[in-house]
């Protein structure tokens, strides 16, 4: 199985390194039952609402709340770089990563949005 990885997609779709501007990409989609699923790549958080607004805001929340926890323990690599365990949410990531990586910063269309997630310092 090849797995997708935001780093590997950036070495595939762009010859020369490029450094980007944010840490993550955050992706809610209309799921195929028709409820509304949200992942945060590379991270493996993920959520689960009744609308895209709301799928969002958990994203968000639970994402912050990761970042905090991955900061007591120096942002380890085993817990910060976690594979797609959702055949659908790696089949959405490869859907929009592209995208994402080459507007830095929204897409929002009627059955899915992506954004890139900045670090705050």
């Amino acid at each position: 199985m090849n797995t997708l990885t935001l780093s590997g997609i950036i070495k595939r779709t762009h010859s020369s390194r490029r450094e980007v501007d944010f840490s993550a990409i955050l992706v809610v989609y209309k799921s195929k039952e028709g409820y509304w699923k949200g992942f945060v790549h590379p991270y493996g958080v993920t959520s689960q609402a009744k609308s895209k607004a709301r799928a969002l805001t958990l994203l968000k929340e639970l994402v912050e709340a990761y970042r905090k926890e991955l900061k007591k323990y120096g942002f380890p690599s085993h817990l910060v770089y976690q594979t797609f365990v959702d055949v659908e949410d790696r089949e959405m990531f490869s859907v929009v990563v592209k995208d994402a990586v080459d507007q830095k910063g929204i897409i929002d269309k009627e059955d899915y949005h992506a954004e890139t997630y900045t670090v705050r310092p």
